[in-house]
């Protein structure tokens, strides 16, 4: 509605300001690498394994159709704008490429397919995953709905959970889901939030037993060594008197490990927001951060004229 607004803000004394978006992205996928069931946990922690459903994702189409051609393909990682941006982590398996995305599921050693063409796995099964997508957001709904028919493509079948966000996350705080849908915070204040690059929370849905390690509560397994390892580098920052540029580049390693370790698909990355402000306010920044952690303008101090 920017075009609507445009000319009418114009005559009754107001201006637009800019909104940035703090999520790292509109959408993300989350396998359970620590599912209950052995055969589904070594699969889903196999990285080829979750290369490969990435490259299958047509961003594009996806971003096209259900997002109104709004935003980027992008995974997990902070947003351009922030000191802890990385391109190679934003970018990497995010190509639609169906051949890829074969070989890569072939590597990880589901090679086998029954009549249908669904993969077969470890067991003689057919590969069938369930996602959990809440109602919140119509979004992932739709967006969902065509990673099914990608997912299809490359003989691996999803089955959408469609139920409310208490039930959703029922769910994967038991540890019940296979993978689970939601979006991503930590776009410029990563610090604050870590749970989507290493397993720091109970909403690390990629890994809830091992953040529970971390949070010394029950229910607790020990995760590998990489993320052990970006557990105590969290804990240096956390703990130690450190200056602004020692935290970023401890956070960088902490980047680095979860780009090799590819934790979540990320779909979309969210474009720029807008809000609208009388212009007798004075002392407005040109841009405000729409933090999970700290809504705008909350962060924003103005004097009226």
């Amino acid at each position: 509605n920017k075009a609507l607004f445009a000319d009418a803000i114009k005559k009754i004394g107001y201006k637009f300001y800019r909104v940035l978006p703090a999520r790292a992205s509109l959408m993300l996928i989350a396998l359970n690498l620590t599912h209950k069931d052995p055969v589904k946990r070594a699969l889903f922690q196999n990285v080829d394994f979750r290369h490969g459903l990435s490259l299958a994702i047509n961003r594009d189409e996806i971003i096209d159709l259900v997002f109104l051609g709004q935003g980027l393909p992008y995974q997990m990682v902070e947003r351009p704008d922030s000191l802890l941006f990385d391109k190679e982590t934003a970018t990497q398996f995010t190509q639609h490429d169906v051949a890829g995305a074969n070989a890569l599921l072939d590597k990880a050693g589901i090679t086998r397919r029954n009549a249908e063409g669904i993969r077969l796995t470890s067991d003689g099964q057919p590969l069938r995953i369930t996602v959990e997508c809440s109602t919140l957001l119509q979004p992932w709904v739709d967006s969902a709905e065509l990673v099914k028919r990608y997912w299809r493509d490359v003989g691996v079948e999803l089955f959408i959970n469609t139920e409310s966000t208490a039930l959703a996350n029922q769910h994967v705080s038991n540890n019940d889901h296979d993978a689970a849908i939601w979006s991503a915070a930590a776009g410029t204040d990563t610090i604050f939030d870590p749970k989507y690059y290493f397993p720091y929370s109970l909403d690390s849905y990629f890994a809830i037993p091992w953040a529970r390690a971390y949070q010394n509560l029950p229910g607790a397994e020990t995760p590998p060594a990489p993320a052990q390892r970006q557990q105590e580098l969290y804990d240096k920052i956390q703990n130690n008197l450190l200056s602004v540029e020692q935290r970023i580049s401890v956070f960088r390693e902490i980047i680095a490990i979860a780009q090799e370790q590819f934790y979540t698909i990320g779909i979309v990355q969210p474009t720029d927001d807008y809000g609208i402000i009388n212009e007798r306010m004075r002392n407005v920044p040109d841009t405000m951060i729409a933090s999970t952690q700290y809504p705008h303008p909350g962060t924003v101090t103005a004097v009226q004229r």
